[in-house]
């Protein structure tokens, strides 16, 4: 699945409720790769790097 930069996903799981926002496709130069945030404002929430086959779309509810 592709995605791009202000996509709303998911980490692949039934028990995931967080949503995430992408911020870089192909992060640190690896295709794969796919810098994302928590779409919620929170203390201590930082940004990560996820494999693209880990991240789901987040539902549009």
């Amino acid at each position: 699945m592709s995605f791009q930069v202000g996509d709303r996903v998911r980490v692949l799981g039934k028990a995931t409720v967080t949503d995430l926002e992408v911020l870089e496709v192909d992060a640190d130069g690896v295709p794969d790769r796919i810098r994302v945030k928590p779409v919620a404002d929170v203390p201590g929430s930082i940004t990560w790097v996820a494999r693209a086959e880990w991240l789901v779309p987040a539902p549009t509810d």
